[in-house]
């Protein structure tokens, strides 16, 4: 093999493990963002990381509150499995940032605990017994 030709394998070869780690990456954008639940959350495509604390979380009673994972769902490691949550009202708008994220779950995710409703805030865990 000439010189030219195992320098140009090189650069192939090269060129592939480059590639092969950016496209994760690339995924989401390249950048990691916060969504904010307002208006304009799911316009900003570089959205990777979502807290629950950026949408609503007041209730009146268990039903209006809704399981949701808040993380950074672009990170090819992480399961997106129910680990917050937000009020129902908020579900919609969280579901179009979720998506925005182009998120994918190879995950099997564990039953997560029924949301409660504490003292007028949705919790994800048993209430004090004075609420």
């Amino acid at each position: 093999m000439s010189h030219g030709a195992c320098y140009a394998s090189i650069m192939i070869a090269i060129r592939r493990v480059f590639l092969t780690a950016l496209i994760p990456l690339l995924s989401c954008g390249g950048l990691v963002g916060t969504v904010d639940g307002g208006t304009d959350a799911g316009s900003d495509a570089n959205v990777c990381i979502l807290s629950a604390s950026h949408y609503a979380q007041t209730c009146n009673v268990a039903s209006d509150c809704s399981t949701i994972f808040a993380g950074d769902a672009c990170s090819p490691t992480v399961c997106i499995c129910p680990n917050a949550v937000i009020a129902q009202s908020s579900r919609a708008q969280y579901d179009a940032d979720l998506a925005a994220t182009h998120a994918h779950n190879n995950c099997f995710c564990p039953l997560s605990p029924a949301p409660t409703c504490c003292a007028g805030t949705c919790s994800m865990q048993a209430c004090d017994a004075g609420h």
